[in-house]
């Protein structure tokens, strides 16, 4: 017979503990148990935390996702009632593209979105995910602001059986999968580029770098360094934390080019982030078309309508094109995938990117 009088008596390590024993810990019956479980709104959120905290320190671990399928089971695997995404902003094209594709998924399989919006503050996408809990939602896709502090969110997810898709990044915790590019490649085929195109030039790279905690940042970073570092005549002699808006940029960017006034390639990390610094060449008078020797390299990530329109007219050299529209649709998949019960053998889901240049600009469909 297990013995679980309170939380601070550890569990048996050849145990496994049961709703019983989470009832037991927490002092509320079975059935209040079953319902937290079940997400069911006729508990009180003092009670609900109570047996959260018993089962985080019980370890217990229900069956996955068990909290909807029984209830699904009556209006068939299909049945979903509400999917709540949660994005940081709306600011980048790339963000909206992935907003649109989610909701254009979701109308297509007969699903309700509730989308929230996190204004780029991670405690307000912790709070919003469990906001999404309490309105009994049956899936959460999130693009996490903090790959990192995104877990407690995460695991509270978890915890009540619904499975948690991160989006476009990583996320720590037991997520049902993670949907994103890869931005290791990204960062290489642009270092390769670089690395071509100059040839037997020297190239004094300015690398404009978004937030501390962006793990997709990282990723790029690392790829295109990889080739760079074993590539001579090349040097990253600047990197700088501009974040990801334009203005952000601009100020960062024209700090760097007064300091560093020789640069001949800018590294940037997103498409919006080049649009900043395109504006401070711009206003330096230091705009020239490819063929020019005085000719600045500018590359970024995305595949924003501005970067295309740029590579198009010679002052843009070449972006990395995300498969944002794929990503979203895929998350949604992915949801409805855990909500009929299916194991996921690759949690982590890696979309293709594609380097476009002037040269395939207008050859490569559908840009997102």
């Amino acid at each position: 017979m297990k013995d679980y009088t309170g939380l601070d008596k550890p569990m048996k390590k050849e145990s496994k503990p049961t709703i019983k024993d989470v009832a037991r810990v927490s002092g509320v019956s079975i059935s209040t148990v079953s319902n937290v479980i079940n997400n069911r709104s006729s508990v009180s959120e003092k009670t609900r935390k109570k047996v959260l905290e018993a089962i985080r320190r019980l370890n217990y671990k229900p069956n996955k996702f068990a909290l909807g399928l029984s209830r699904r089971k009556k209006a068939g695997s299909n049945f979903v009632t509400v999917l709540g995404p949660s994005v940081p902003h709306y600011f980048t094209q790339g963000v909206k593209a992935l907003s649109v594709a989610v909701k254009h998924r979701a109308r297509e399989v007969g699903v309700q979105v509730i989308e929230y919006l996190s204004e780029n503050d991670c405690e307000k996408q912790i709070f919003q995910v469990s906001e999404m809990i309490r309105r009994r939602v049956d899936g959460v896709i999130c693009f996490p602001v903090d790959y990192r502090r995104i877990e407690k969110a995460v695991q509270e997810c978890h915890l009540v059986g619904i499975p948690f898709v991160s989006l476009n990044r990583f996320s720590y915790g037991d997520v049902y999968a993670v949907v994103k590019s890869d931005d290791y490649k990204a960062g290489n085929d642009l270092g390769l580029y670089v690395a071509f195109r100059l040839k037997d030039k020297k190239g004094k790279i300015l690398e404009m770098e978004t937030e501390e905690n962006d793990f997709n940042s990282f990723q790029r970073s690392r790829g295109f360094n990889d080739v760079i570092e074993n590539w001579p005549g090349l040097e990253v002699i600047e990197r700088c934390r501009c974040g990801r808006s334009a203005e952000q940029a601009e100020k960062v960017a024209l700090e760097a080019l007064k300091k560093f006034p020789d640069v001949n390639v800018i590294f940037c990390h997103s498409d919006e982030t080049a649009r900043g610094v395109f504006n401070v060449l711009k206003k330096l008078g230091r705009v020239y078309p490819l063929d020019s020797p005085e000719h600045i390299i500018l590359l970024g990530v995305d595949g924003d309508r501005f970067a295309l329109e740029h590579i198009r007219k010679g002052f843009f050299d070449a972006t990395s094109e995300q498969l944002l529209w794929k990503q979203g649709e895929k998350a949604v998949d992915l949801v409805l995938d855990a909500l009929k019960g299916k194991p996921n053998h690759n949690p982590v889901v890696l979309t293709n990117t594609v380097l476009i240049t002037r040269t395939n600009v207008d050859y490569v469909k559908d840009h997102w």
